[in-house]
């Protein structure tokens, strides 16, 4: 998921993806 790599912060899952 690349769209979600600004909403890693919430997620927390996308730490640096």
């Amino acid at each position: 998921m690349g769209q979600a790599r600004r909403r890693q912060r919430k997620q927390g899952r996308f730490e640096k993806q």
